[in-house]
């Protein structure tokens, strides 16, 4: 953590904005690593290691990491959205998260990251990345909207008919609408330039103002 936090620089020679915090990603494996106790010991080791008046940053998921609706439960998915948005800082959305996109199960032949395919057939399932990466879920139509060409680089997942941007800005209530607002409510001036304080943190609750 020490050497993550000399990325910010110093008043002398300022450097990154912020460098990334995977924290999330590294140490909140599955579901039953998400409890209020963790969560604020993982926003804590951040905000008490970075220096004064620098800005941190909250990641979920990348392109290395199983989705949160798969990794962590499609329950958590408009909580954890609704903490790292408003959390103080900058929150870093990978792409499909706003919608709660699910891993794709990618067979062998259809397998394009060198992880997987070093493995082979029998234990590339194991190793490869490619579950989280497939293309962008726009709409119901072909390819989900991701193209009009007749091909894409990973499969679509089957869900797409029914997970998708479309159908979540057309619904009453969605992830998706659930993003937006929250989005919005961030631009309030408690959440940008507020103190942060927990009043309930146990295993089954995590809660900031």
């Amino acid at each position: 953590m020490e050497q993550l936090m000399a990325y910010y620089g110093n008043e002398t020679f300022i450097l990154a904005d912020f460098p990334f915090n995977f924290k999330m990603i590294e140490l909140l494996h599955n579901r039953t690593d998400v409890t209020g106790i963790s969560l604020k010991s993982i926003i804590d080791l951040w905000l008490d290691n970075m220096p004064e008046g620098r800005w941190p940053n909250w990641v979920l998921g990348n392109h290395d990491r199983g989705r949160v609706a798969t990794r962590l439960g499609k329950d958590l998915v408009d909580a954890l959205n609704m903490m790292s948005l408003l959390l103080p800082g900058t929150a870093c959305t990978y792409y499909g998260e706003e919608i709660g996109m699910e891993n794709t199960w990618i067979s062998w032949e259809d397998t394009q990251d060198p992880e997987g395919c070093n493995w082979g057939p029998d234990k590339y399932e194991e190793h490869s990345r490619d579950p989280e990466r497939t293309p962008m879920q726009w709409d119901d139509s072909a390819f989900a909207g991701f193209t009009m060409h007749n091909d894409t680089w990973l499969p679509v997942n089957k869900n797409y008919r029914t997970l998708n941007v479309k159908a979540q800005t057309e619904a009453e209530m969605s992830h998706l609408k659930v993003y937006q607002n929250i989005t919005q409510l961030r631009k309030e001036n408690v959440f940008r330039l507020g103190d942060i304080a927990y009043p309930v943190i146990t295993e089954d609750i995590f809660s900031f103002i």
